[in-house]
């Protein structure tokens, strides 16, 4: 009976700690996709702006021309 409460005893310890590494797991992996998520969104604002800017350079670009055209 002793050897059978100390496997029940180490099962259960296993267990714990099993399901507190799942937790913990799954825990930072939210926060790893929260981080992604975040770093996409700041990707796409920084290429969103590099995209205004080559069109107003395009755009000022094409003005210099024709004032040189004038002139």
């Amino acid at each position: 009976m002793k050897n059978e409460d100390k496997i029940i005893e180490l099962l259960m310890e296993y267990i714990s700690r099993t399901d507190k590494m799942e937790k913990e797991f799954k825990e930072g992996m939210e926060s790893f996709n929260k981080e992604m998520v975040s770093l996409r969104r700041d990707f796409n604002q920084t290429n969103s702006r590099q995209e205004a800017l080559m069109q107003e350079i395009f755009k000022l670009s094409k003005r210099v021309g024709k004032l040189e055209d004038e002139s």
